[in-house]
């Protein structure tokens, strides 16, 4: 993926994508999108999980240290 940051939606739908085939860490995808993790997760990923797009695979402990970000499940949003 290029430097240039894709339009949001377009962007959380490419993360969304990546999250369903597995849970996956902050770690994991901002090395797959090539972004900062900490930068991936300010801009988008606590407000994707806010907004029910994801949710943690861990949800009673958000600072879990092995957290990964999934889609929810069909009957779940």
């Amino acid at each position: 993926m290029g430097k240039r940051t894709p339009e949001l939606e377009e962007f959380k739908r490419i993360i969304k994508s990546l999250c369903a085939l597995r849970p996956l860490s902050k770690k994991e995808l901002a090395k797959s999108l090539e972004r900062d993790p900490k930068h991936l997760q300010d801009q988008y990923l606590s407000d994707m999980v806010k907004n029910k797009e994801l949710e943690y695979l861990y949800p009673e402990t958000p600072a879990h240290p092995k957290q990964a970000y999934k889609v929810p499940d069909k009957g779940s949003k």
